[in-house]
């Protein structure tokens, strides 16, 4: 090869190369199409005019060569009768000179029970296994149909942004660079898409509040197969840790007069085993102080010279103060009047004004609790509230 060069150069033509003789033809023999069952080589041969013998071996030391092909005037050799994802050698006989050896390769065989399965998840990763090709040394990873990375063993971790489906491509590589891929793709097992870690849930709130419940939402987390809502009195005692399956909605059941503190994560599921996004921030609240519990009362405290109204609650758990809240209109227009740590409260004007006989009054009484430089509230429905009717003589 290096000779017959150097003489081209110094000669200058075709013909004084050809004088040379058969070296100056001869070519690294390379590989150039697999099957499962074959290997096709290509070699230099102008005008296919010199006699060429192609020597095949299973090892690379040719101790158990043979001939695959004699004396041909050609340029190349389909070798047949081999292995799916084998490794073997070749070289060629080229008039007197011989080529430098190469591996050739077959491709390997896939099958239909060759499947993908995720196997763990990280906030915008995936980690999948798939089984292993006999004979395969490499694998090409798809993110739906552009291509990922490639990897030597059978399992990788994928950086995806959302659910996203997944192949591989199998393949077997000599160490001439030739890449003889399976004509069949791993696909997923039982799944369509593989998913990263659910995000943080950032919106999780309490929303209302019954004699029964204290109910708890929360918007949609992308990729997120369920949720989970963990609550706890507010020192921390009494946890209960409930699965939402895949609803928006959670319940604190039978809740009682005392603050709580919840939180909410969701979560995927992979091979029935559940990998969570983390917690949403913890937030705080209680019952609605002013439905369904009997604890807070309105009285006509009324004198003969000033109209007035008595407000009384029960105690919540937790509660730092009390704020309450007075209207004249029915569901709206609510205005904090008054905030006290104690649990009763004489109320003689609103707005400034003082009550008038017949009208009515409408008012809620709202829990808070100071915890560190948070504070959290009691439920206020917009829709529950106490009213009085008719304010008159004791």
């Amino acid at each position: 090869m290096k000779l017959s060069k150097k003489v081209g150069v110094v000669v200058g033509s075709l013909v004084a190369t050809f004088a040379l003789g058969c070296c100056a033809w001869a070519a690294d023999v390379e590989q150039t199409a697999a099957t499962s069952s074959s290997a096709k080589v290509t070699w230099s041969n102008p005008s296919n005019q010199q006699k060429c013998t192609v020597y095949y071996s299973e090892t690379a030391d040719f101790s158990n060569a043979t001939e695959v092909a004699k004396d041909v005037k050609s340029n190349n050799k389909n070798i047949t009768g081999l292995t799916p994802g084998m490794s073997a050698y070749v070289k060629v006989k080229i008039g007197d000179t011989y080529t430098d050896p190469i591996e050739i390769v077959t491709t390997p065989k896939v099958s239909n029970d060759n499947k993908i399965y995720q196997t763990g998840a990280g906030v915008g990763t995936a980690t999948i296994k798939w089984d292993a090709v006999d004979g395969a040394n490499g694998y090409d990873v798809y993110l739906g149909n552009a291509y990922s990375n490639t990897v030597t063993t059978n399992f990788a971790t994928v950086k995806i942004a959302s659910d996203i489906s997944v192949k591989v491509r199998v393949f077997r590589k000599s160490s001439t660079g030739f890449k003889a891929e399976a004509d069949k793709n791993i696909y997923l097992n039982g799944l369509s898409h593989i998913r990263p870690l659910p995000g943080k849930v950032t919106t999780a709130k309490f929303a209302m509040s019954t004699s029964s419940n204290i109910c708890v939402d929360w918007e949609p987390v992308k990729d997120a197969q369920g949720y989970e809502l963990q609550y706890c009195n507010y020192n921390g005692k009494k946890v209960v840790t409930k699965d939402c399956g895949s609803s928006t909605l959670g319940y604190i059941s039978n809740p009682k007069r005392i603050f709580y503190n919840a939180k909410v994560r969701a979560y995927i599921k992979i091979d029935g085993k559940k990998l969570y996004g983390a917690w949403s921030d913890k937030f705080g609240t209680a019952v609605d102080l002013t439905y369904g519990f009997d604890g807070t009362k309105v009285a006509n405290a009324s004198t003969r010279k000033q109209l007035k109204v008595k407000l009384s609650w029960m105690r919540v758990k937790g509660a730092t103060k009390y704020a309450v809240y007075m209207s004249m209109t029915n569901g709206a227009g609510f205005k904090k009047i008054k905030t006290t740590k104690k649990r009763n409260l004489v109320i003689s004007k609103f707005r400034k004004k003082k009550l008038k006989s017949g009208k009515k009054y409408y008012f809620k009484v709202v829990a808070v609790r100071k915890d560190g430089k948070t504070s959290y509230t009691s439920v206020k429905d917009a829709t529950r509230y106490l009213t009085v009717i008719k304010l008159g003589k004791k």
